[in-house]
């Protein structure tokens, strides 16, 4: 992919990235802006990844005929993501290492590599190639995983040696947010010390959504005041999705009056019927919602295309982003991008991305402080209508995809024009050899004890 620029003074580079699995997420949004980005700056770009469903995926994905554009490449996905639930992490290494592999053989003159979220492929790709590396964290895996038993703590032993001495192969990382920064200091501290610090790069909203967002916006400002509530999000226990429920509950029963009848809460987002932790929380979402007397007032929209995203966004009166803790969180960025405040909890990357109380709130993860808030803009809607236009003004200075483009070009284009080696992650190389012996040890005794 290269798209010509007429006033093309940067360095074009050919540049692969690797991913994991291209759905519809944030990563995916992110990563997918990386490559047209770069590729506005005039790269070569070619993204591969173990699994792309064209009937789950970004438009940009597919060409006019609905097939997957010709710089993805797709190699394993006839992988397992999983065995009866478990080993989700073993196969998604397997699965990064076997897409690395086809990288490596079939591409050629490749000045930089992009590695994103698992960073199992660099210990291959530093052993067959001197191809620069950028390795983007989103968050350490090792914090996201459970070790509520022994054997479980037994299982992520060499799965954490296996990400800090990879990620520590990297030439050069990224993280997502200033959040994302502290956790990796805390998380890696060998690595830390020995000068490996990471370089914030912040995700950006797409310059071709933005446009047809802000026309729905500004033809609604005239209409009636919207008494909807959106909360986009996947349908997994960690997005916390039940605050949602529970504040708006309490929302209506608070000072209960007849406009309040008509209010709504729409739950929608992501959701892929492979993984059984969406299947079975979305069941979960909604007997809470039969629970709490809500359940005619609440919609639930998993799987919503990019069309319904945009006229959800257009039409509701705030969105609610319920994760604790999130590493950054890109729907502030559309909720802002489409004119709509956001409300979020007080912890993560949405701290960073709204200015509390000028283009939403952020406040304390519970149900009580969500519904005051709730309160305050369904009384006040024009709160909303101005936070909403002040938001749309601080994303497009600050998380425009051209920025972010730049940003990642300079990056790119600081490694491959500079001499100096990362040699720590050399250092390394022969404890690298010795984890993969240990976890394979490891994994071949668990398979005796059960």
């Amino acid at each position: 992919m290269s798209i010509e620029s007429p006033l093309q003074v940067l360095p074009c580079y050919k540049v692969a990235i690797l991913h994991p699995d291209l759905g519809i997420g944030g990563a995916e949004r992110l990563i997918l802006d990386a490559a047209l980005e770069l590729g506005e700056l005039g790269c070569r770009v070619v993204l591969y990844t173990g699994y792309h469903n064209a009937t789950r995926c970004f438009e940009e994905t597919l060409d006019r005929g609905r097939r997957r554009v010709s710089w993805i490449k797709v190699h394993g996905a006839w992988m397992p993501r999983q065995i009866s639930g478990h080993f989700h992490a073993p196969f998604a290494y397997a699965r990064a290492l076997w897409t690395a592999a086809a990288l490596l053989l079939l591409e050629r003159d490749i000045d930089a590599i992009i590695v994103d979220q698992v960073s199992a492929p660099l210990v291959l790709l530093r052993l067959f190639s001197s191809i620069k590396i950028v390795f983007y964290c989103h968050y350490p895996d090792m914090l996201l995983a459970k070790r509520d038993s022994w054997s479980r703590r037994l299982y992520r032993s060499p799965l954490d040696l296996l990400e800090q001495l990879t990620t520590g192969m990297a030439h050069k990382i990224l993280v997502n947010s200033e959040y994302t920064r502290k956790t990796f200091a805390r998380t890696f501290k060998p690595l830390y010390r020995i000068g490996l610090h990471p370089a914030i790069l912040y995700p950006a909203v797409g310059r071709q959504s933005t446009p047809s967002l802000e026309k729905r916006t500004t033809s609604n400002r005239s209409a009636m005041p919207s008494k909807s509530f959106l909360s986009i999000n996947r349908f997994e226990r960690k997005k916390n999705l039940s605050l949602a429920l529970q504040a708006f509950a309490l929302f209506r029963t608070t000072n209960d009056s007849d406009a309040k009848k008509a209010s709504r809460l729409i739950l929608a987002g992501g959701f892929d019927e492979r993984i059984r932790e969406n299947v079975e929380h979305l069941k979960e979402l909604k007997r809470e919602a039969c629970t709490l007397g809500i359940q005619a007032e609440v919609s639930f929209l998993p799987c919503v295309s990019a069309e319904q995203k945009t006229k959800l966004l257009a039409e509701c009166l705030c969105v609610l982003y319920t994760p604790e803790n999130e590493h950054f969180g890109i729907v502030p960025l559309e909720a802002m991008a489409a004119g709509r405040p956001v409300l979020a909890c007080k912890s993560g990357g949405p701290v960073e991305s709204i200015i509390d109380r000028i283009t939403g709130f952020t406040c304390d993860p519970c149900p009580k402080a969500f519904a005051s808030v709730m309160e305050e803009l369904f009384q006040n809607p024009e709160v909303a209508t101005r936070m909403g236009l002040v938001g749309q003004q601080h994303v497009k200075s600050k998380f425009s995809r051209k920025t972010f483009g730049r940003q990642l070009h300079f990056h790119v284009n600081e490694l491959c024009d500079g001499t100096r080696e990362n040699e720590h992650s050399w250092s390394a190389l022969n404890a690298m050899l010795f984890g993969i012996i240990f976890y394979i040890a490891v994994l071949f005794f668990m398979r005796l004890r059960f």
